[in-house]
């Protein structure tokens, strides 16, 4: 596992660059994967339209995820994002991607989430957010991991219940993607 330094708060952390689950591999997201992140959500776009804002022919382009790839990249280095692209093999295709973002408020980071259509179902999201909240709940200052999920999305509802999240809020919210009800579920893990 290779880790690189970070200022997170106060303090210098290291975060994994590389976290082996064993049936998939997270690997540090960043400039380099824009083109293969491109090709992966552009193969998965009808998946991810209905519960994702950039789950559209735009939002999977080249120019439209090397972006998300630069912003990956520079957030690693700032502390405001830790993404992690998911792979099978070290040289496989991109099959899903997920992240601790630094956008709900002091003591907390939110945790973002997308798996390739053809991989649902076998348990490999529910690894990944369980191994990335762990993490997070290590790091200077976190005292908790939120999910953001819409309520109709069931599957990532189901993926917070067994890692031991709880429903904390339900809210009004603009919806993220074609299928999503605006009812925004905030599930927290202190």
């Amino acid at each position: 596992m290779s880790a690189e330094s970070h200022d997170f708060g106060a303090l210098s952390v290291r975060l994994p660059e590389l976290i082996d689950l064993g049936g998939i591999q997270l690997y540090r997201f960043g400039s380099a994967d824009g083109p293969a992140m491109a090709a992966a959500t552009r193969a998965n776009v009808e998946h991810l339209r209905p519960r994702i804002r950039w789950g559209t022919i735009e939002g999977t382009s080249v120019e439209f995820q090397q972006e998300r790839a630069d912003q990956a990249e520079a957030g690693w280095l700032d502390g405001s994002l830790f993404a992690w692209a998911l792979r099978e093999q070290p040289d496989g295709p991109i099959i899903g991607g997920c992240g601790l973002h630094n956008r709900v408020g002091s003591g907390a980071l939110e945790i973002g989430y997308w798996l390739d259509a053809g991989h649902t179902g076998r348990g490999l999201m529910t690894a990944a957010v369980a191994a990335i909240t762990e993490i997070g709940l290590t790091l200077p200052g976190v005292t908790r991991i939120e999910l953001h999920i819409d309520e109709a999305n069931a599957a990532s509802s189901a993926v917070a219940r067994r890692l031991g999240y709880r429903l904390a809020e339900t809210r009004d919210a603009e919806p993220w993607g074609a299928e999503d009800s605006g009812r925004l579920q905030i599930w927290v893990r202190p």
